[in-house]
């Protein structure tokens, strides 16, 4: 195995080591990951689209149309006609959904506040500009592939 690879695979590890952070964080709340998502971006956001959720959190369309059906069941969310385009729900918190998450949501971000902040503002930016980068390299290499033709 090469260098490079050894150091690909520690990333990967890394990215999945931080997910499983996020959900046993969720779990030690009493809520299972992928519903925090769903009901978190719903309160940082105020309204979102199935297909909105599914893209900034990399969910499967599938688990979130599910649990969202379940969180509409329970009372927490409501869905309405999307203006944009009637084949989309907007869904939005209710009252009982959102006194659910809020402290939640509130104790995830101060989480990830104080991470951030023991990294500094100059690691936190070079972080970001690095997945930035690394995710556009990636994308290009895809875009790339699908342009040359089959053999």
């Amino acid at each position: 195995m090469h260098a490079l690879d050894r150091e690909i695979d520690r990333l990967g590890q890394l990215i999945a080591q931080g997910e499983q952070i996020f959900m046993q964080w969720a779990k030690q709340k009493g809520i299972n990951y992928n519903q925090f998502a769903i009901l978190d971006a719903l309160y940082r956001y105020q309204s979102c689209t199935q297909k909105q959720i599914c893209e900034q959190w990399a969910l499967p369309k599938q688990t979130v149309s599910t649990l969202c059906r379940q969180l509409q069941q329970q009372g927490d969310i409501v869905l309405q006609d999307s203006l944009e385009d009637k084949r989309e729900k907007q869904m939005s918190l209710t009252a009982q959904g959102k006194d659910k998450i809020q402290a939640l949501s509130e104790d995830f971000s101060q989480m990830q506040h104080q991470a951030f902040a023991r990294l500094g503002t100059e690691k936190t930016e070079q972080t970001i500009a690095n997945m930035r980068l690394l995710n556009q390299y990636f994308l290009e290499y895809i875009q790339q592939q699908n342009s040359e033709p089959s053999d």
